[in-house]
């Protein structure tokens, strides 16, 4: 065996209790070197778990964002933040069980023993051919050492490189020491033609050689470890005895799965009241409210909403139906209005097409023109945030009616030098709705015209909304 990986589960019963021996006695009654490893990882674990599961649910809640988006984003953060919170809480759990080794390295004659909470890789020594040791230097001081060893590869003619950081220049001292003084034993009874002894054997015999040798009290050799002969075990992999931690990961996986439903239900409700406090703060702007109510996963404050909605509309309603005089566009300006209410957004088709005889001296633009008024008016009317008005598109199917629709031909009077002007001017609540239709005529001179048509123009928004 060269080095081989086990946990404290896997590995055979003498190997643990002998990990464990060293665990609690921290080396001082084993003839090997005992260097100890601390680790901050399980604080660091729970430290930035609970960071990324705060920064997370500080960044999305409460949010404009969309929610499925935020739930995404916090089920990942739940399966991150958690799975590193779960891992440091776990080893600090296990660290009162006997399954749980500690961090330590260990050097007996046989074996170099890495151990890191439950997980363990031996290396055998066997063919060790060399152990050195550097020293690191920062401005301030000492920062740590290298120990490497050579060892034999079995497989083939080249050797292999272990180096391991020692953060004790005097642990580093008394490994390397160790290990050197391993290999002059070794030599001597190689030399000597004498049967090897046991692994204790050698391990308190290599300890005995550290305390003769020029500054033995580096090494702080104890009587207990020149005296005690351990049973070195040789590590065996046997059937795993079995830990629950993989429920606990699995249940990190599964957990944020389970919770996607739950938080997008939380996240629409935040973001509602969230929308429904910005667009209050706002100071309950028409066009919040219909940018709240466009969506329908906004529920909590819909009622009222629409209600203050209906009210705006209503009050221009009411304006309306207060003219006492008559007006023949009154009742479908009020379906369409009462129409705006429900709709995304208070979009109104409005189309002016003007046909004339030769002779007339109205700009080609001139529909246009008049169009522009209407529109105007009625904005001013109805309210710039209550209304929004298009022209159809110029593909559209002349067949096609506007919401608005008006149409007016010139022709030559019976009079000469005047011509006779015919205004229709119809009012719908929707494409497919019977229309409120004003109709009219007019002769003008050549002259007045456009003055004519402007005010037909001015007639019509009077016969929808009344007087201004």
């Amino acid at each position: 065996m060269y080095s081989q990986s086990f946990t404290s589960y896997n590995i055979d019963e003498d190997s643990l209790a002998y990990l464990q021996h060293i665990r609690n006695t921290r080396g001082r009654e084993s003839p090997g070197v005992y260097v100890p490893n601390s680790t901050s990882l399980p604080l660091i674990g729970i430290v930035v778990g609970l960071l990324i599961l705060g920064i997370t649910f500080f960044t999305t809640v409460p949010s404009f964002d969309d929610p499925l988006q935020n739930t995404l984003l916090q089920a990942a953060g739940i399966l991150l933040g958690g799975w590193m919170l779960l891992a440091g809480i776990r080893v600090y759990r296990l660290s009162s069980s006997p399954h749980y080794l500690g961090h330590f390295l260990y050097v007996d004659a046989a074996y170099w023993w890495e151990v890191s909470g439950t997980s363990i890789e031996v290396t055998s020594l066997d063919r060790l051919e060399e152990a050195t040791v550097t020293h690191h230097l920062k401005s301030d001081g000492y920062s740590h050492s290298t120990v490497r060893i050579e060892l034999g590869d079995p497989d083939t003619d080249r050797s292999r490189t272990k180096p391991v950081k020692i953060p004790s220049e005097e642990k580093a001292t008394e490994l390397v020491t160790f290990l050197n003084c391993l290999l002059h034993l070794r030599e001597q009874l190689a030399m000597q033609s004498s049967p090897p002894p046991s692994p204790g054997a050698m391990s308190v015999t290599v300890r005995s050689i550290m305390a003769t040798r020029e500054n033995s009290h580096l090494f702080a050799i104890t009587e207990a470890q020149l005296t005690s002969e351990p049973v070195i075990p040789t590590p065996r992999l046997v059937e795993d005895r079995g830990s629950s931690g993989w429920l606990a990961y699995a249940l990190i996986v599964v957990v944020p799965l389970l919770l996607i439903y739950p938080l997008r239900q939380f996240n629409i409700a935040e973001r509602d009241d969230y929308l429904a406090e910005h667009i209050r703060l706002q100071g309950m702007r028409t066009s919040d409210l219909r940018l709240y109510l466009i969506d329908g996963r906004n529920t909590k404050h819909r009622a009222a909403f629409q209600a203050a909605l209906d009210q705006r509309y209503d009050q221009v309603i009411q304006r309306v139906k207060a003219v006492s005089e008559k007006l023949e566009l009154r009742e479908s300006t009020i379906a369409l209005l009462h129409a705006l209410k429900q709709r995304p957004q208070p979009i109104v088709t409005l189309r002016v097409v003007g046909r004339s005889v030769a002779g007339t001296t109205l700009p080609e633009n001139f529909p246009q023109q008049l169009r522009g008024r209407i529109e105007a008016a009625l904005l001013a009317g109805i309210g710039a945030d209550l209304v929004a008005f298009i022209e159809l598109p110029a593909d559209a199917d002349p067949e096609l009616p506007a919401l608005i629709d008006i149409h007016y031909e010139i022709t030559p009077a019976a009079k000469a030098g005047e011509f006779t002007i015919a205004w229709t001017a119809s009012v719908r609540d929707s494409g497919d709705s019977q229309p409120s239709t004003w109709k009219t005529q007019v002769d003008s001179p050549a002259w007045a015209l456009q003055s004519s048509l402007e005010s037909l123009a001015q007639q019509t928004v009077r016969q929808m909304l009344g007087p201004s």
